[in-house]
């Protein structure tokens, strides 16, 4: 016969980490912002190679922000 674990209330409930520190594994703002460009760069120049930039540069800058135009 197995029993029933005690009812949590804010008592017995211990206090996890935040959600912050879920997200940002301890990092510091200016760490996470500065990583976040690097990834965001390195994500631009690997998807970049695919991109036929003379095409684009022939668009109006108005059409250049459209895709299948």
């Amino acid at each position: 016969m197995s029993t029933a674990p005690p009812p949590v209330n804010s008592k017995t409930r211990t206090k996890g980490p935040s959600t912050w520190d879920q997200i940002s594994e301890g990092g510091e703002w200016d760490d996470l912002l500065k990583q976040f460009g690097a990834d965001a760069r390195a994500s631009y120049g690997f998807y970049g190679k695919d991109v036929d930039w003379e095409e684009i540069k022939k668009r109006p800058k108005w059409r250049r922000d459209r895709c299948n135009s």
